[in-house]
């Protein structure tokens, strides 16, 4: 995924990113002269449309100079009109494998679109991705650039590296596609019964998906409004750690909070609001086969009686020493499934 990002913008001096991402891939974009410039993302088109459209016309023309390309992120939810920026937009689709958007399959939008195929993903190859593009351009020198440049055997006539795929992530790769509509249909099972057991607990929101799309359901997102919660997204999190559940505080704390991006724009969280509110609020929970209706039901019963006693649990988390995990790509790994 990361490898293909890079080779997919290697054309490109500089392109906005978003804030709201996992960090490996926004490091692809930062090398040589290219800047990595933060912009604001989610899955809610309110927030993606409010912040992005307003982050891409005003605050960082100033600094990005020539903006060749926009990057979207699309993580399998609902999704953003990219329709006005369907020339100079490259989407970062790494968890939206087997999802549409408006009846047209990902991968078809934008200059060309990036997939991941990480061992976190629904359907993984161990490690690797793919890059989707209708830019016959584009494609030949990606193929170029995967391969060291090669064209036949001896002869090099471009920039390249290794970025090909190894046997055994290919033949995972296959495997895994025998049991896509196995995986999907887990998925989508274990997310309905999430939605019966959040259902009515104050403060707490699942995000919808578009039963009109196709999607994979991979993502259980859950939003966390402390006022009507009496408790905060982290104690939730920590209160679910403590039963043993992975709920993770998804993509935290925000890229621009993170080196070295923290040190290029040590004021850019006054220009992300949504992306600020997010990262305060949002938290997966865990999904894929390795789950069932039983552990949804007692995941969903721990928050609400987290919730119902909100008080009692703040001063006993205020007391504790626990501490929430350290997010990584690997340990969302029973999380995303």
């Amino acid at each position: 995924m990361s490898l293909g990002i890079t080779l997919a913008l290697h054309d490109l001096e500089q392109e906005p990113l978003a804030a709201l991402r996992f960090v490996e891939n926004l490091l692809q974009s930062v090398t040589g002269r290219r800047v990595a410039v933060l912009v604001t993302h989610f899955n809610r088109c309110t927030y993606h449309l409010r912040d992005v459209r307003v982050v891409i016309h005003q605050p960082f023309n100033h600094l990005t100079g020539r903006n060749k390309v926009v990057i979207v992120v699309v993580d399998g939810l609902q999704l953003a009109d990219m329709a006005d920026t369907a020339n100079s937009c490259a989407p970062d689709a790494a968890h939206a494998f087997g999802c549409s958007y408006k009846g047209k399959m990902i991968g078809g939008f934008g200059r060309c679109e990036v997939f991941s195929f990480h061992a976190t993903k629904f359907f993984n190859t161990f490690e690797g991705g793919a890059v989707l593009t209708n830019d016959d351009a584009l494609a030949e020198k990606m193929r170029l650039m995967r391969n060291f440049g090669f064209r036949g055997n001896d002869n090099v006539i471009y920039i390249g590296t290794n970025g090909k795929m190894t046997e055994v992530c290919a033949a995972m790769g296959l495997t895994s596609l025998e049991s896509v509509d196995e995986f999907v249909a887990t998925n989508r099972h274990n997310y309905q019964a999430y939605r019966r057991e959040l259902d009515g607990i104050p403060g707490i929101t699942l995000m919808a998906y578009d039963e009109s799309e196709r999607t994979n359901y991979q993502y259980i997102v859950v939003e966390v409004d402390e006022q009507d919660a009496g408790l905060g997204r982290d104690e939730l999190v920590q209160v679910l750690t403590a039963e043993n559940v992975l709920a993770r505080r998804y993509f935290f704390p925000g890229c621009h909070r993170m080196e070295p991006y923290r040190s290029y724009f040590p004021h850019a969280a006054l220009l992300l609001p949504e992306t600020e509110k997010l990262c305060r609020r949002v938290m997966v929970l865990p999904n894929g086969t390795s789950v069932d209706e039983g552990a949804i039901s007692q995941i969903g019963q721990v928050m609400r009686t987290a919730v119902s006693n909100a008080a009692a649990v703040r001063a006993r988390l205020a007391g504790s020493e626990s501490s929430l995990p350290v997010q990584s790509e690997t340990a969302t790994r029973s999380t995303t499934a």
